[in-house]
């Protein structure tokens, strides 16, 4: 029976038998075990070199660039120039580093009120937690599509 260290009690109230008392963990029958060596004689071992050799070789045909199903003509969407470190962080200094929605301090991000990359005037910038910067991306697209 196990004992608290600190009170020295039981950990179970009197005349209560734990469900598992007496008990050492699941064992298997020996059919289950002789089952599975037959299945797996005569079969290779593969080793984990031989396995991450393979892989690499699929990973140029099926999961990269051009080839890839998701391929989108690469890159991402620039911003014009001018959209400096300097500029956000002047934009963030001014919004005293907290999130313009919800008021958070973590994970913050300059979000362009107006969705126009290339206009960044300090009026048209807002400061945003990703997760607000997200929900307004989300009812833009819902507006638009």
């Amino acid at each position: 029976m196990r004992l608290c260290r600190n009170t020295g009690r039981t950990w179970f109230k009197k005349g209560y038998t734990p469900y598992n008392k007496g008990k050492k963990g699941y064992k298997r029958p020996a059919w289950v075990g002789e089952k599975i060596s037959k299945a797996k004689k005569g079969k290779k071992f593969y080793s984990p070199s031989q396995y991450v050799k393979g892989q690499e070789a699929t990973k140029g045909a099926f999961k990269e660039g051009r080839l890839n199903p998701c391929w989108n003509g690469g890159g991402r969407l620039k911003y014009a120039e001018g959209f400096t470190l300097k500029l956000r962080q002047r934009i963030k200094t001014r919004d005293n580093y907290t999130c313009q929605d919800c008021r958070h301090k973590n994970n913050l991000v300059i979000h362009h009120k107006e969705f126009q990359k290339n206009n960044h005037h300090p009026d048209k910038l807002i400061t945003l937690c990703s997760s607000c910067h997200r929900k307004r991306h989300i009812k833009k697209e819902d507006n638009n599509g």
